[in-house]
């Protein structure tokens, strides 16, 4: 399993996320854009040394997402959006 953040925008939520994902030995994607930059002071603090226990990757867009993911969303649909 696998968790998504689609369009983050607070560094700390991102943070906690990443490190309770390495906790249970769940990957994460970022789908981009996002609302901090990734070496900002913030995120490096609140992600700590758990983003090396992690598989993390960064996407460029929910298009890349899905291409290389092959997977739908938890909502069954191809766009995040959809309710």
């Amino acid at each position: 399993m696998r968790i998504c953040l689609y369009q983050t925008e607070i560094a700390q939520n991102a943070g906690s996320i990443i490190r309770t994902c390495a906790c249970f030995n769940l990957g994460v994607d970022l789908i981009q854009p996002i609302g901090f930059v990734m070496n900002l002071a913030k995120f490096k603090r609140s992600v700590m040394d758990y983003i090396d226990h992690c598989d993390f990757k960064v996407h460029d867009s929910f298009e890349d997402y899905k291409k290389k993911t092959k997977s739908k969303c938890s909502n069954g649909h191809d766009d995040p959006k959809l309710q």
